[in-house]
């Protein structure tokens, strides 16, 4: 499962998230990148903003918060929104609003409460630390020998 989310191929996004990504970096700059602008983003629909925010508020790579955003898994990108100390309902809104086939129900989102709620956020900023070390090692070049 490790392997899907920080696969090398993913080191380019499938999007163009260069717009995106200059307005959240300043935003940061700015400190204006908090929870209340993950919540403005994914209320508005701005999926580009929400992705580039998480990967920057978790520094990680943005193919690998593109992947968890397009997965089928929603309780997956509940370890970078904790991480991030987002509150629930922006939580929700990002679980609500993905670009997916099919919207999330309304038993699976009760689901992801309770899960988002038993998670802490030391447990999610180590495994956010752990996919950012799995990731670097993946992109080391193998040495000849």
């Amino acid at each position: 499962m490790l392997n899907d989310i920080a696969q090398e191929e993913a080191a380019a996004p499938r999007r163009n998230y260069g717009i995106a990504e200059e307005l959240v970096k300043l935003m940061k700059q700015l400190n204006e990148l908090d929870d209340a602008a993950v919540y403005k983003f994914a209320e508005s629909g701005k999926f580009d903003e929400v992705t580039v925010a998480l990967a920057v508020l978790n520094d990680m790579p943005i193919a690998m918060i593109e992947r968890l955003m397009l997965g089928l898994r929603s309780d997956l990108i509940l370890i970078p929104c904790r991480s991030a100390r987002l509150n629930w309902p922006t939580v929700e809104s990002i679980l609500r609003k993905r670009p997916l086939p099919h919207s999330i129900d309304n038993a699976t989102l009760e689901i992801a409460q309770r899960d988002y709620r038993r998670l802490s956020l030391e447990t999610a900023q180590r495994t956010v630390r752990f996919w950012q070390l799995h990731n670097r090692i993946e992109k080391q070049p193998i040495a000849a020998g």
